[in-house]
C-alpha cells in the first residue's frame, strides 16, 4: 500500500531555528550582490557594471507598482490559512498570483512599449535594449518573489533557503561565464533572467506537489476581496 502523499501547511518551528533560517535567507543576496558586482567591475569595467546597476534599480522601482502589497498580503493570509484552513491554500495562491500577474504584465508591457522614450529621457539611446531587459526582469522578479513570500508565509524557510541558494548560485556562475566571454550588460542581465526562471520553475514544482489538495467542503471564501483590502493597507 502506498504511503499518503505529504503536503504542506503552516510549519511550526522554534523561534531560534526560524531566526537562523531567516538570517541565512537575508545574507544570501547580500553576499551574492557583492560577488557579482566585483566580478563585473573587475573584468567588464565601470560602464557595464554601471548599466547593470542602473537597470536593476530601474526594475526594482517598477516592481513597487507591480507588487501593490500583494506579496505581503498573500503571505499573511497563507499563514492564516496554513493554520486554520489548509484546504484553501491552493485557491488563495491562484487568486493572489492571478492579481500579481495582471499587475506585473501591465507594468512590464508599459516599460517595453516606452523603452525608446525612457532611453531618450536619459539622453542615452543605448539604454533602449537594457530597459527592455529590465521589463523582463520585472516579470521574473515579481513571480519569483511572490512564490517565495507565499512559502515564507507557511514558514517553509528551509525550502526557501535551498531554492534561493540555487537561484543565486546560478546567477554567480552565469555572470562569471558571460563576463569571461566578454558579454555586455544586456547579456549579463539575460543571465540573471535565466537564473530567475529556473528558480521559478523549482518553486512551481514544489507548490504544485506539496500544497494540500483543495477542500471542497471548506466553503467559499472571498480571497480576492481580502487580498485587495489587505494589499491597499500594505501597498
Amino acid at each position: 500500500m502506498n504511503a499518503p502523499k505529504a503536503s504542506w501547511s503552516f510549519q511550526t518551528t522554534s523561534l531560534e531555528r526560524s531566526f537562523i533560517w531567516s538570517l541565512a535567507i537575508t545574507a544570501l543576496p547580500v553576499i551574492t550582490g557583492f560577488l557579482v558586482s566585483w566580478v563585473i567591475a573587475r573584468w567588464s569595467g565601470p560602464s557595464v557594471v554601471g548599466t547593470v546597476s542602473w537597470v536593476m534599480s530601474f526594475a526594482t522601482t517598477l516592481l513597487i507598482l507591480a507588487k501593490f502589497g500583494l506579496d505581503l498580503a498573500t503571505s499573511r493570509l497563507a499563514s492564516e490559512y496554513g493554520v486554520n484552513s489548509p484546504g484553501k491554500l491552493r485557491a488563495l495562491f491562484r487568486a493572489g498570483f492571478g492579481l500579481r500577474a495582471a499587475l506585473t504584465f501591465v507594468v512590464s508591457f508599459s516599460a517595453l512599449a516606452f523603452a525608446p522614450w525612457i532611453a531618450s529621457f536619459f539622453n542615452d539611446p543605448d539604454l533602449t535594449a537594457p530597459v527592455r531587459v529590465g521589463a523582463v526582469i520585472v516579470v521574473c522578479a515579481s513571480f519569483y518573489e511572490f512564490k517565495e513570500n507565499f512559502l515564507i508565509g507557511l514558514n517553509r524557510l528551509k525550502t526557501v533557503y535551498k531554492v534561493r541558494s540555487l537561484h543565486l548560485s546560478l546567477r554567480i556562475v552565469l555572470t562569471t561565464m558571460l563576463v569571461v566571454t566578454g558579454a555586455g550588460a544586456t547579456k549579463i542581465l539575460g543571465g540573471y533572467c535565466i537564473a530567475w526562471v529556473i528558480a521559478i520553475v523549482a518553486y512551481s514544482i514544489l507548490l504544485y506537489r506539496f500544497l494540500p489538495v483543495s477542500d471542497s467542503l471548506a466553503g467559499p471564501d472571498d480571497h480576492i476581496g481580502r487580498l485587495v483590502r489587505m494589499s491597499l493597507a500594505l501597498a
